[in-house]
């Protein structure tokens, strides 16, 4: 490098301060502006972002379970139910076959002459609304009996219904069309949801029906699963409700929906979990177990 080489590099970088200089200079003039412009920028994304979490999450909490401190099988009591819902259940039976350990509520099944055991709770306890969501983990514990040879069949764990809770099988060709309820099943190892909606089987009523147009996702014992049923309230005897089952992230069952043709409610939130049933066909060979932790209803206005 010669001293023409170091004088034009010089020159070079003396244009570039003079650049810089004035490119400073103009800012500074423009700072009160762009303060301005940047803070009204700023509350417009403040407001975007609400309103695309609304879209996003339009849920809000309205039961979240607590299960406390670890409990015994026999131990469980009406007002520990209370206590797990923080509200007033409409009725509890079978929660002696409960018990508490580490935060998490897990049910006995005792094989019966029906199938087995049951544990129920909830009712009526939710403010109205058309739209509402369930979540829950749910830990199988391994080995797991999914039930007698012929029917292996579990109904287990939180379910959605109006007030007027429709289940335990109806007259066929004549189905209760003022209420509905939806629940879990594993069925042979395998998620689905079971469905009381005033047109199951084409609208001929009956017992439930499985819903599971989507993935065959099984059963996994020993390894927590997160599953989450979704329903969105139907208008008039149109077929515009919605429901959307999915278990740890993978859907289940997604589809439209004529849950009630009258009456038009979801205010149910009930636990009902047993084999069965109505005899020894769907009975396990031995107590199993099953665990709930994480248990969310939530509701939304659209």
């Amino acid at each position: 490098m010669n001293v023409e080489d170091i004088r034009q590099g010089l020159a070079k970088i003396q244009q570039r301060l003079y650049g810089l200089r004035s490119q400073k200079a103009a800012i500074g003039d423009q700072e009160s502006d762009l303060a301005d412009e940047l803070g009204e920028l700023s509350s417009m994304l403040t407001v975007m972002c609400s309103v695309k979490e609304e879209i996003v999450n339009p849920f809000t909490d309205v039961l979240t379970f607590d299960f406390g401190a670890d409990q015994s099988k026999g131990q469980v009591s009406d007002s520990d139910i209370a206590g797990f819902m923080s509200i007033n259940p409409s009725f509890s039976n079978g929660e002696e076959n409960l018990y508490i350990s580490g935060g998490e509520m897990v049910q006995c099944l005792i094989p019966a002459s029906n199938g087995s055991t049951r544990a129920e709770f909830g009712g009526n306890i939710m403010p109205d609304a058309p739209r509402y969501k369930v979540e829950q983990t749910v830990n199988f514990r391994a080995p797991f009996d999914y039930g007698g040879p012929v029917n292996q069949t579990t109904k287990l764990g939180f379910g959605l219904g109006s007030s007027n809770y429709v289940s335990g099988g109806s007259p066929a060709g004549n189905p209760d069309t003022t209420g509905f309820s939806i629940r879990v099943i594993q069925r042979g190892g395998f998620w689905k949801g079971y469905s009381y909606s005033c047109d199951r089987f084409n609208g001929q009523g009956g017992f439930g029906e499985d819903w599971n147009n989507g993935a065959q996702v099984a059963v996994t014992p020993g390894t927590p699963q997160v599953v989450t049923m979704e329903v969105l309230m139907n208008t008039g005897s149109n077929t515009d409700g919605r429901f959307i089952m999915t278990v740890d992230g993978v859907v289940v069952d997604d589809r439209a929906v004529k849950w009630m043709e009258s009456g038009h409610n979801i205010q149910d939130a009930r636990f009902q979990s047993f084999f069965g049933g109505s005899d020894s066909t769907w009975s396990p060979g031995s107590t199993q177990e099953i665990g709930y932790t994480d248990v969310k209803y939530s509701s939304a206005q659209s």
